[in-house]
């Protein structure tokens, strides 16, 4: 057996990640690798954040309902008090629709109580209760009137941070024998089957992470930090907060009537949609679950009446019943299967929340930047970087057996880190459907 120096050099399966194509030649990929994080950056939506703690403002309604908390007055002119949290949504010279048909013009504001006299001069003392919301969708003033209470909008503040992930892989020389040749950029070289196997699970640890993530109630920054790692200062470790804990606090979470989709499940997503004006193309992630009833719905569309009895299918060879894109109610919706929410051992086990019963709707394309002229993606990941010093991916290689060795131990290991977190803006538009667990 002839034998020799190995003349390859290593390299490492972080530098496959820019060349998706020659990472899926160079090993046997598992469905594992394809998580919510690839999806981010095959569609590059990355960005870079000099902090750990990233924030946005997203901008208030032109309009606001008043919440009713009593009424009094009897006739044309009653005196309406609203909420605290709902008095700024009215001022003098607003016209207010109430919910019988009949409208009021508030002639007087104090505080939370609202002056309003009839418009057409009948009474109106029936046609507000306690509880009710009301619309002040317009104003009216008199000739020759002075000008109009000012009105003032606030900027809501909105922040994520970036949770720091880290693997390592360690073999011996015995081990080290075992290689995969791989040629990048015209170049041979060697990588370690381990090495690439440990860097796919801390990636889709990230994906998992990306999704279903609660943030940590405190920062890197805190005096007093919620969780703290074991080390003799007692770091604190930060979470960021998951695409499901972002919708189910900002966005539209909506359970399916019964036990399978149906039409009525789609109208009042559409409805609650076209409410909030959201945007009209939606990105829906799925797994096996709410894939299967997608296109069970789909396919049933003739015996509901949606497709015309003239309809036919086109076979040739095959015949496809899956539905990945279709136009309801004038919006467009594009399915992306993902398998992590069919993954046996991390969310669909037995006894497990119901993360892979659900279905999660994003807006495609991006969202205007109030006054700015610009715009960005709604939805992204952002990793640290700056001063130099890029920890979107970070690996250290050491030991003896190391391509530059660093010390006697007859061991290679590699360490990988990295420092990413998500960021989703104008969550209100984003939706959650799901299925009822012991469906």
């Amino acid at each position: 057996m002839a034998t020799g120096n190995i003349t390859k050099e290593y390299i490492s399966s972080v530098e496959f990640l820019d060349k998706r194509e020659i990472l899926n030649r160079a090993l046997d990929v598992a469905n594992e690798e394809a998580s919510f994080l690839d999806i981010m950056e095959m569609t590059r939506r990355s960005v870079v954040t000099s902090q750990p703690e990233y924030h946005h403002y997203i901008n208030e309604n032109l309009f606001m309902l008043g919440v009713v908390a009593s009424v009094s007055g009897t006739g044309t002119s009653i005196t309406v008090n609203l909420t605290s949290a709902t008095s700024d949504a009215a001022r003098v010279g607003n016209v207010v629709m109430f919910n019988d048909g009949k409208q009021g013009w508030v002639s007087a504001k104090s505080g939370v109580a609202l002056t309003v006299k009839s418009v057409d001069n009948t009474s109106i003392n029936g046609s507000v209760s306690t509880g009710d919301n009301l619309s002040f969708f317009t104003t009216a003033f008199g000739e020759g009137s002075g000008p109009a209470q000012p009105e003032r909008f606030t900027l809501t503040k909105k922040s994520n941070q970036v949770q720091i992930y880290k693997a390592k892989f360690t073999i011996t020389d015995i081990q080290k024998v075992s290689t995969v040749e791989v040629e990048y950029n015209g170049k041979p070289y060697i990588m370690y089957k381990g090495q690439h196997d440990v860097l796919r699970k801390l990636r889709y640890e990230i994906g998992l992470s990306m999704m279903f993530s609660k943030k940590s109630a405190a920062n890197f920054t805190s005096s007093n930090p919620t969780i703290q790692d074991a080390s003799d200062n007692a770091n604190p470790v930060q979470m960021t907060s998951g695409l499901d804990e972002q919708i189910t606090n900002d966005g539209i979470v909506q359970a399916l009537n019964g036990t399978t989709l149906a039409l009525g499940d789609l109208q009042t997503l559409d409805l609650a949609l076209r409410v909030i004006r959201a945007p009209k193309s939606y990105e829906i992630y799925v797994g096996g679950v709410m894939q299967q009833q997608f296109d069970n719905y789909m396919n049933s569309l003739g015996n509901d009446g949606m497709l015309s009895q003239a309809a036919r299918y086109n076979i040739s060879k095959s015949l496809n019943l899956g539905v990945d894109s279709f136009r309801l109610y004038g919006r467009d919706y594009h399915k992306i299967e993902m398998p992590m929410l069919d993954h046996a051992q991390t969310v669909n086990y037995t006894g497990a929340p119901g993360y892979a019963k659900s279905a999660y709707l994003v807006p495609m394309g991006k969202i205007k930047v109030d006054d700015g002229g610009g715009s960005v993606d709604y939805l992204r990941v952002r990793y640290m970087s700056g001063d130099g010093t890029n920890l979107r991916y970070k690996e250290v290689v050491t030991g003896a057996l190391a391509p530059r060795p660093t010390n006697e131990e007859m061991l290679l290991n590699v360490s990988t880190s990295t420092n990413q977190g998500l960021e989703a803006l104008g969550t209100r538009f984003f939706a959650k459907l799901t299925q009822a667990a012991s469906s």
